[in-house]
């Protein structure tokens, strides 16, 4: 006579491979919404690209600046040509935060004078205006000061941000410049 105790067993084994078998019927799953692709998102980084152009110059290109040797800046005075304005416009491929524009004036390929504008953003594909005043001549930031008198040659602006996706710096020169001149 057979132990009672191998029936439990038996029983077990027969379950389990009952269970472990299969069917030919597949399993009921719930349906499958259809899978919608996302579109790409925008670059987080890289080169951008753009355009700067002049909207305005105030006086004209060709004019002669009085460079004056107190023109306020911060806490102190810098020599400038004060009485200049310029307006640039700028259009980006993709969105700068904290962009900065640099206008600068040569003599050559000597770096003879700058102005700067700033704004919190330029938006992709929106044409956003810079205004840049007055035209420092002489600072820690400019190498060796240009002697007065000087004539510039010509401008170059120079599109940047410190603090965005952008990895490059947009450069446009413009022909063209000005004569400063003690007053």
């Amino acid at each position: 006579m057979k132990s009672t105790k191998q029936v439990p067993l038996a029983l077990t084994l027969v379950a389990v491979l009952s269970a472990c078998s299969g069917s030919d019927k597949a399993t009921p799953t719930a349906p499958s919404s259809p899978s919608t692709p996302n579109p790409p998102s925008p670059p987080r980084g890289g080169p951008g690209s753009g355009t700067i152009s002049i909207r305005e110059l105030s006086p004209a290109v060709g004019a002669t600046l009085a460079v004056r040797s107190d023109c306020p800046a911060g806490h102190g005075t810098t020599v400038c040509a004060e009485d200049w304005r310029g307006t640039f416009e700028v259009l980006v491929d993709r969105e700068m935060t904290y962009p900065v524009l640099t206008v600068s004036f040569y003599d050559g390929q000597t770096k003879c004078g700058y102005g700067a504008g700033v704004l919190d953003v330029v938006p992709v594909g929106t044409r956003v205006s810079f205004s840049v005043y007055p035209i420092v001549v002489k600072d820690k930031w400019l190498a060796q000061p240009c002697r007065l008198p000087f004539t510039t040659n010509r401008i170059e602006a120079e599109l940047w941000s410190d603090s965005s996706s952008w990895t490059n710096t947009l450069i446009q020169a413009f022909e063209g410049g000005y004569t400063f001149s003690e007053p």
